[in-house]
């Protein structure tokens, strides 16, 4: 399998993520035909899970019914969402994957894969497999952890 990259260093493991990262924005780039992709990834997500029998009867949960869990997401195997670059993956062609920035919120990840494909003139690339991009970011998400 095709390591991710950040910084031309493998990335093999949420470990050597920086802490508290969410996310990441990346591009997949085609060295069969020269064509690149740019995309975000979270690679972990939070969510609600019933406590236990045994996790009830402790005194800090008397109260609660749930807990808070993270769950790494699939990011090791992800070759991005494009259909046309997953079916020139799927015929053999080579690609790489590159992290190219880390992201701490839901806002970054929106506001910098926007400002990735926006900045890069993807859309209008004949070379980008990149066919659309979407964003609602509100400027107080984005400082609220600055």
């Amino acid at each position: 399998m095709n390591n991710w990259k950040y910084k031309k260093k493998k990335v093999e493991s949420i470990d050597d993520f920086p802490a508290n990262t969410l996310g990441f924005i990346y591009k997949i780039t085609n060295h069969t035909n020269g064509k690149y992709y740019l995309g975000r990834k979270t690679a972990v997500s939070t969510g609600r899970k019933k406590l236990t029998i045994k996790e009830k009867k402790l005194p800090e949960n008397s109260r609660k019914k749930f807990k808070q869990v993270v769950r790494q997401s699939d990011w090791r195997k992800y070759w991005g969402s494009s259909k046309p670059l997953l079916e020139d993956i799927k015929k053999g062609d080579k690609c790489s994957r590159e992290i190219i920035k880390y992201c701490f919120s839901k806002a970054e990840i929106t506001y910098y894969e926007t400002e990735a494909i926006m900045c890069s003139g993807a859309l209008l690339d004949v070379k980008s497999y990149n066919a659309w991009v979407s964003a609602k970011i509100y400027k107080a998400h984005l400082l609220k952890n600055k």
